[in-house]
């Protein structure tokens, strides 16, 4: 019984990293979630939808709003940190710096001596699994996939 009860414990750690994103980006927001200073928002698969529904039944919304709601059609999860204000912003910061390692680097913009990067895994397709990263101290995490091409249309409207 205690062997079938430590494979349960195990799975159920596995499957819920796997569905959070990143699992060492997960694994470091859950190290610090609970603090004073982090603000932390998740969003799952039914709010995800919840949110779409609400948006698209809403009157008078326009194209680009509509293509931004297909877009993200197969985003599951949403994860948005905001650390910049944390006396551990810098341990925080270096830690997930040496996670974000192992991500594709799509995106990065400076200015002003702040920068914004943009990672994801990139099969040329689609995008999975987002992370947006500011100096400033926040995180934006995406578990889904977006089609790279309607991406790159949408902001080509503009």
């Amino acid at each position: 019984m205690k062997k079938l009860f430590i494979a349960l414990v195990l799975t159920l750690q596995m499957v819920g990293c796997a569905m959070a994103g990143p699992a060492g980006i997960q694994t470091l927001v859950n190290q610090y979630r609970y603090r004073e200073d982090v603000d932390v928002i998740s969003v799952g698969p039914m709010g995800m939808s919840l949110l779409r529904m609400v948006a698209g039944a809403s009157s008078g919304l326009d194209k680009d709003v509509l293509d931004l709601l297909r877009l993200t059609r197969d985003v599951k999860r949403v994860t948005i940190v905001d650390f910049g204000d944390s006396e551990v912003r810098d341990n925080m910061a270096s830690k997930l710096e040496r996670e974000l390692e192992g991500m594709e680097l799509i995106l990065e913009a400076k200015e002003d001596g702040e920068s914004v990067r943009i990672f994801g895994h990139d099969d040329g397709k689609c995008i999975r699994d987002f992370l947006l990263y500011t100096s400033d101290g926040t995180l934006i995490m995406t578990r889904g996939k977006v089609d790279a091409d309607k991406v790159l249309a949408l902001m080509s409207n503009d």
